[in-house]
């Protein structure tokens, strides 16, 4: 089980989908909207952290 965010990161980042582990997701809302994340958008954070089970599996 993990902490892990939602993030608003607008259409063309979409395919990154709406949840980061949440310092990660905190590192992102921070980027400077001047830098190289004037390209994408900058993303926002969406309510409050919470608690998720991430199912994962190697690869082969």
């Amino acid at each position: 089980m993990v902490e892990v965010q939602e993030l608003a990161r607008g259409e063309d980042q979409e395919y990154l989908g709406p949840f980061e582990f949440t310092e990660e997701a905190r590192r992102q809302a921070a980027e400077d909207p001047r830098g190289w994340a004037s390209m994408v958008g900058v993303s926002r954070l969406v309510g409050q952290p919470f608690t998720a089970v991430v199912l994962s599996r190697k690869g082969p």
